[in-house]
């Protein structure tokens, strides 16, 4: 179900590609991956520095991460267009503008999408019942967290970074600190009996 979804988001935004051009596709795409990124490698700091995020419990850490991923898309986007798109006009082959804006629409909407998955599984939201089917698929073989790392560690590479396994680790530190508790089990009616101490005759 999770690849269903996430090649979905990645057809629907391969339409919108082919709707643009190659050069403001290639803009979208960079500007979400270094939202993704930021994300993920400051969801951590944030976390640990500000207690208070603990008031929302089990969604701090997603809200943390779409608050940041948003605001660090805005800006970046808004800075692109007003110093790139609005303002320099580049011209590719007619193939290049049509088939790489549609490649490069689908690859940003399956980041999106396996972002979006990312964020709703570090939540209680994947209990409720109709949605254990996408919970079991998320969890089988950690597909999404790997698509996530294989995401940041574009940026990582290109911010020159030495140590490469950052986004490795911050993911997993967001995955293992999202646990969610499993609601107690009230004993058994035989379990109830056998701890009621029996009167000495």
């Amino acid at each position: 179900m999770v690849l269903m979804i996430t090649i979905t988001a990645g057809v629907i935004f391969a339409l919108l590609g082919l709707k643009k051009t190659f050069y403001p596709m290639w803009a979208l795409l960079f500007n979400v991956l270094l939202a993704i990124y930021a994300a993920v490698m400051l969801t951590p700091v944030v976390l640990d520095k500000f207690e208070t995020l603990g008031y929302f419990g089990n969604y701090s850490r997603a809200l943390s991460l779409l608050a940041i991923a948003l605001s660090v898309f805005v800006v970046a986007q808004l800075l692109t267009f007003r110093f790139l798109t609005a303002v320099y006009c580049v011209s590719f082959p007619v193939i290049l503008n049509n088939a790489g804006a549609g490649i490069l629409g689908f690859i940003t909407g399956f980041v999106i999408s396996n972002f979006v998955i990312f964020l709703i599984s570090v939540t209680p939201i994947l209990q409720n019942p109709s949605l254990q089917k996408l919970s079991s698929d998320a969890e089988a073989g950690g597909s999404v967290n790997s698509h996530l790392i294989s995401t940041c560690n574009v940026i990582n590479k290109l911010s020159l970074q030495c140590y490469e396994k950052a986004p490795e680790e911050a993911v997993e530190y967001i995955t293992e600190h999202s646990s969610h508790p499993a609601p107690p089990v009230p004993p058994s009616s035989g379990a109830a009996d056998s701890s009621i101490p029996e009167p000495n005759e």
